[in-house]
């Protein structure tokens, strides 16, 4: 699939202008330039570690606020919408130890739902780039980014999986400490 920008027009979205010619001049090792090589020839499942491991930072950082709210909005509104069930369950059966079960049940649904997404974030997430890198270019809107993103703003959604773990940890702890006062097993 062709995009309406050139390699060097897409270096300098997401790196700034100067940071694109040392690039240009020197292209070895660089993932950008083979992901765009690589799309360029139609591909569209490119690999990135970096929206792997932390794809609403990397999309804010990379100027795609939107797509990053979508991804937060996934993994919260599946998160709250498996615990809520799983929780009425419980209360519905009227079992002290279908809570207990509660956990497990947790763990598995988190990686069947949760590990997928990143794995579609981790790889489709080059392909987002440049779509929205060659629209935004066409449109003539340059940033004011000079080194490609905004760092701070990165740092701070890349805080709302952490969020998401400490409230998942703290309701495991509040789990254990119920299961030792009621006496229930851990088996």
């Amino acid at each position: 699939m062709k995009y309406n920008l050139t390699q060097e027009q897409f270096l300098t979205y997401i790196y700034g202008s100067k940071k694109a010619q040392k690039i240009q001049e020197n292209p070895d090792g660089n993932h950008y330039v083979k992901a765009f090589e690589k799309l360029q020839k139609g591909k569209k499942f490119v690999w990135n570690w970096a929206a792997f491991f932390a794809f609403n930072a990397w999309c804010v950082y990379r100027r795609m606020p939107l797509i990053a709210a979508l991804g937060m909005l996934y993994v919260l509104l599946t998160s709250a919408l498996i615990f809520t069930v799983l929780i009425s369950i419980a209360l519905i059966t009227g079992t002290e130890e279908s809570l207990v079960d509660i956990e497990r049940i947790m763990h598995i649904i988190v990686l069947a739902i949760v590990v997928p997404a990143y794995i579609i974030f981790g790889g489709f997430s080059d392909y987002f780039l440049v779509k929205h890198a060659s629209k935004q270019v066409t449109k003539g809107n340059i940033y004011p980014f000079p080194n490609g993103g905004n760092l701070i703003l990165a740092i701070l959604s890349g805080l709302f999986p952490l969020f998401i773990f400490i409230a998942i940890f703290y309701n495991k702890y509040k789990i254990s400490q119920y299961r030792k006062a009621k006496n229930l097993s851990f088996s």
